[in-house]
């Protein structure tokens, strides 16, 4: 008669070992690996997606700000006398999860600028990841310039292809709704891991960002994908200029550019020339001899946290060469010194 029982405590006391081990996990997940309070996403039908308006989120220790116009930036200022900068681009500039709203090259640069200029200096972050000058075409359209003073577009060699595609299948990969268990989402980051050892797919394993992959082939200059592409930055260009915007182009290279990068390179400078753009290649800012460790790039696309201070660099000095200020090149712009990591 007593085995019953003995059989029931056990099932109670594992019941409860399992609560409170999930208990523990869902409290891991969301406080210490902060994985409870996702950037949120949205659908577009003109600029395909886009973050979802103010919102102040946490996702791995790092801070996410994002305005009311799905910005990663602060919200718009009050005040006319405060200096605009536009500045759009992917997921470059947008940093990722990865990186802190502090630590981005935008903010830095705002800082930088408002000590520069001595007046108060916004910075607009209009990204997202995946973005091409379509994305930014729209966005523009949907948003207006924000009485931007000047315009900075930072974009890549595989951007000159880069056209929205309102796949369904997207949209569903994109994080709409706060998840009701922040321990689902570090499982499923785990398995987003592992599968690909698992099952050994090649598809799976397919990552553009990987430098021990090949990258992204780029499109000749008749592809349909590039040919709408170079349409929608031609346009975009030409937006700013009728509204006399003053704007440059930032090409930003990958970490592994090389021969295949110079035709769109040369292409990208003719575009923003044509338009009466500034054209600013970082490559020799950017590049090293030794991809696999060169300290400025955490992947073959992105920006490191040195990376990000370069680039803040770069953003503000191109603001300011757009403001023809006579400010030397080698003297101080109030950036924090890229000093390597």
């Amino acid at each position: 008669m007593r085995r019953p029982r003995s059989k029931r405590r056990v099932a109670v006391v594992l019941i409860m070992l399992l609560g409170a081990a999930a208990i523990a996990a869902e409290l891991i997940a969301h406080y210490v690996l902060e994985l409870g309070d996702p950037v949120l996403m949205q659908t577009h039908p003109t600029i395909e997606y886009l973050a979802q308006p103010n919102q102040d989120a946490r996702v791995y220790g790092t801070r996410h700000l994002i305005n009311h116009v799905g910005m990663r930036s602060d919200q718009l200022p009050a005040d006319p006398a405060t200096w605009r900068l536009l500045v759009l681009g992917d997921s470059v500039i947008n940093g990722g999860r990865l990186t802190d709203h502090d630590a981005l090259a935008t903010t830095l640069a705002q800082t930088a600028l408002g000590d520069a200029l001595d007046q108060p200096v916004w910075v607009g972050n209009a990204s997202a990841g995946s973005w091409g000058p379509g994305n930014w075409l729209a966005y523009v359209e949907e948003f207006g310039t924000f009485r931007a003073d000047a315009a900075l577009i930072v974009l890549s060699p595989h951007d000159i292809a880069d056209v929205p595609t309102f796949d369904p299948a997207n949209a569903e990969q994109l994080t709409t709704e706060t998840p009701w268990t922040a321990a689902g989402v570090a499982l499923g980051e785990v398995w987003a891991r592992v599968a690909p050892q698992v099952l050994r797919s090649e598809r799976q394993t397919e990552n553009p960002n990987d430098l021990s992959q090949p990258g992204i082939a780029i499109p000749r200059a008749n592809h349909p994908a590039r040919r709408a592409s170079e349409r929608s930055l031609t346009a975009l260009l030409k937006r700013f200029a009728d509204e006399r915007i003053p704007a440059a182009v930032l090409y930003f290279p990958e970490a592994d550019s090389d021969a295949r990068h110079a035709e769109p390179r040369q292409r990208l400078r003719n575009i923003s020339q044509q338009a009466s753009a500034s054209f600013i290649d970082l490559s020799d800012t950017f590049l090293t001899d030794a991809p696999f460790t060169n300290p400025a790039y955490r992947d073959r696309m992105h920006p490191s946290a040195f990376g990000q201070r370069l680039l803040a660099e770069a953003l503000t000095e191109a603001a300011l060469r757009l403001l023809d200020s006579n400010r030397p090149r080698d003297q101080s712009m109030g950036v924090p010194a890229a000093t390597e990591p």
